[in-house]
């Protein structure tokens, strides 16, 4: 794959929230076949993406290969006021053509420079167990390990 180039989300193309959306919503397939994909929760993500205000908390920036397509996203949201005010990572996908060059890390770099700017004093991220790369990732940035989310199937 050649060039890609960053950009911010178009928020007014519900086609390319809806990309990002739905990357969103399967990339826990890579890691967890059992993982439901509830078309309910992305619409309604979809919608609540288009609202005027919601630039305001969120902050969505996008990987575009030479046409233009999306091929990856990285989506963070400022949470808390004052002294509490954190940044929480809630997604960050790529296609698996574009992982290994370090587009990852340029992301977060992007992402962070923007928490800072919000004034966020700290940021925050989920990672799957079972998704050793980005694990890696973020403790080579700095992120430092705590709660452990555990959860168990019902029926």
């Amino acid at each position: 794959m050649s060039a890609v180039r960053f950009r911010p989300l178009n928020r007014k193309s519900r086609a390319e929230i809806a990309r990002v959306v739905t990357d969103y919503e399967r990339s826990p397939l890579e890691w967890d076949p059992a993982h439901v994909i509830e078309d309910l929760r992305i619409e309604q993500s979809i919608e609540g993406l288009l609202k005027p205000d919601a630039d305001r908390r969120n902050w969505i920036e996008v990987v575009c290969d030479e046409s233009g397509s999306v091929l990856g996203h990285h989506w963070l949201r400022i949470e808390g006021e004052g002294e509490y005010r954190f940044a929480t990572i809630v997604s960050l996908y790529l296609a698996p053509a574009l992982r290994g060059r370090g587009l990852a890390r340029r992301l977060k770099e992007h992402g962070e420079a923007w928490a800072r700017e919000q004034g966020a004093t700290q940021i925050k991220t989920t990672v799957h167990l079972k998704n050793p790369r980005m694990l890696a990732l973020n403790e080579a940035m700095g992120f430092e390990r705590g709660m452990v989310l555990m959860s168990k199937r019902l029926g």
